[in-house]
């Protein structure tokens, strides 16, 4: 009968095969003592020779979260506000238009505010013959800015913003008879040329600037024929007279070089003109360029 090759009865292999792993074992605790003496006992290694960086990281405090920094406008020397700068003979004044139907914009307000002084955001039109001031949500529909007295925001961004921020910006929201879902100038004359229209729409905007801190109107109205000029001309004249009492400003767009538009009458009576023009040569005659340009318009003055 054959014989089992690892067969060993007097278990000499395991004799042999013990010693190997106490030795093993010897040398293992042998190891972890010596890791663990060296972790406890560790030299310094040494330098790099390299210079110290400084990371001015530190922890938010309350106080930050709630007032975020103030950024100073750098382009202005006097500490008078923006609207009560004299046009052409004092410091440039920059200012800026704002929709709300690009995202962008808004964006765009947030980097480059220190630097604007005049803000005019397109939130009213006018477009139908009895002269009432309309907004437009964000779907795209049109509701009555003044409802039973009271008056609807139009906006949730710009004003808390600039609030928070502190902004030196002063604020004019923009009307005009653009209708901004067909893209087209509406004919308005029956509305200028009305004049209990005109005094509801005035009322409409007076509630409206007294609802928060504005500075004034910007008014841009285009696109109506010649023969409605004198009822623009009387709706400018009548809007200074509601606003400046008040403290208020009046600024008038006008198309550059367009004969029927009165430009030394709007002028006149209102306190600067913004001319829709890139040009800085096409100035109106009577007119002076303001020192700075807004980079989508230029406001004039008469001399």
């Amino acid at each position: 009968m054959a014989r089992a090759v690892f067969h060993d009865p007097q278990r000499k292999r395991w004799k042999r095969l013990r010693i190997v792993f106490d030795a093993a074992a010897v040398v293992v605790s042998l190891s972890i003592v010596v890791f663990v003496l060296t972790l406890m006992h560790s030299a310094p290694l040494p330098s790099l020779l390299l210079p110290d960086q400084k990371r001015p990281y530190h922890a938010i405090k309350e106080k930050e979260r709630r007032h975020p920094p103030k950024h100073v406008s750098t382009h202005r020397g006097s500490k008078m506000p923006p609207s009560q700068v004299v046009l052409n003979s004092e410091e440039g004044i920059r200012g800026a238009f704002y929709v709300t139907w690009d995202a962008g914009s808004f964006s765009a307000l947030k980097a480059y505010y220190p630097q604007i002084d005049l803000l005019f955001p397109e939130w009213l039109h006018v477009m139908t013959n009895d002269g009432r001031v309309q907004g437009v949500s964000l779907l795209n529909e049109f509701f009555d800015v003044v409802q039973n007295g009271q008056v609807r925001p139009v906006d949730d961004q710009v004003m808390p913003f600039l609030k928070e921020a502190k902004a030196e910006t002063e604020v004019f929201p923009l009307i005009n008879n653009f209708q901004p879902i067909t893209n087209e100038w509406l004919d308005i004359a029956p509305f200028l040329m009305n004049p209990a229209a005109r005094a509801k729409f005035r009322q409409q905007i007076v509630l409206f600037l007294a609802s928060d801190k504005y500075r004034g109107l910007s008014l841009d109205l285009e696109g109506f024929p010649g023969a409605a000029q004198p009822g623009f001309r009387a709706l400018v004249t009548e809007l200074e007279a509601d606003l400046h009492p008040r403290g208020l400003k009046l600024y008038v767009n006008v198309p550059a070089g367009d004969d029927d538009f009165d430009y030394k009458y709007l002028a006149a009576h209102s306190d600067g003109l913004i001319l829709m023009d890139y040009d800085q040569h096409s100035a109106p005659a009577g007119l002076a360029p303001s020192p700075a340009r807004t980079g989508l318009s230029t406001i004039w003055k008469t001399f």
